[in-house]
């Protein structure tokens, strides 16, 4: 017998990782991009990298809540599974793939250095509004996996709001803290926020099967 839905009611604890793991494959991305982008363009994409960061779990947890009340009983069985399978596949990406390696989007970085001109020198044959467009895409591609596990708390019973913008906090500050290391030539702790991440996220999903069950 297939056990009713629960609703997740996340601790402090648990929203603290969520917005950490969500953080951690952005941190990856920026130290990679801090080897080309110059310091004056970091605050503009660590707030960018913030803002879609916030609001892509946000849209995650509105799909996932609506999906629910369809699945229903099956709802808190499938959120388990999403955040579960996120977990191992960058837990896969941080021992299969370089330290540069982004789980959600493998090409992501090589299509970033391809289009650095338009972020690291607008001047130089690119607007500021194209430089700024390559950012924001950047940054919605980084998210992706953002909506995922807040699809998976979403099919758990939902998250507060609150969740966004501790998120965003997070990002900003990953960013930061990933250019500059980026800057200083430390790529090899790209792979081990990707493990990290997987990490996080399976205990977070064994979690929710504990309250589950």
């Amino acid at each position: 017998m297939i056990p009713p839905p629960v609703a997740a009611d996340p601790s402090a604890l648990e929203l603290g990782v969520v917005a950490v793991t969500i953080s951690l494959d952005t941190f990856a991305a920026a130290i990679a991009l801090g080897t080309h982008v110059p310091r004056s363009h970091w605050l503009r994409l660590a707030l960018i990298f913030a803002v879609v960061g916030g609001v892509a779990p946000l849209l995650g947890i509105t799909l996932g809540t609506l999906a629910s009340g369809i699945l229903s009983s099956i709802a808190s069985g499938l959120g388990i599974l999403v955040l579960a399978a996120l977990g191992g596949w960058f837990l896969h990406t941080a021992f299969a793939g370089g330290p540069e390696t982004s789980p959600q989007l493998p090409g992501m970085v090589g299509w970033t250095r391809r289009h650095l001109p338009a972020v690291s020198n607008p001047a130089h044959g690119s607007s500021e509004l194209r430089a700024t467009g390559s950012v924001v895409l950047l940054a919605m591609g980084l998210s992706s996996d953002n909506v995922l596990v807040g699809l998976g708390l979403g099919l758990q019973g939902g998250a507060p709001a609150i969740l966004g913008g501790i998120t965003a906090v997070s990002v900003f500050g990953a960013t930061l803290t990933g250019l500059a290391l980026g800057a200083l030539g430390m790529a090899r702790f790209g792979r081990g926020a990707i493990g990290m991440a997987g990490v996080l996220l399976l205990g977070l999903a064994l979690a929710f099967l504990l309250r589950w069950v």
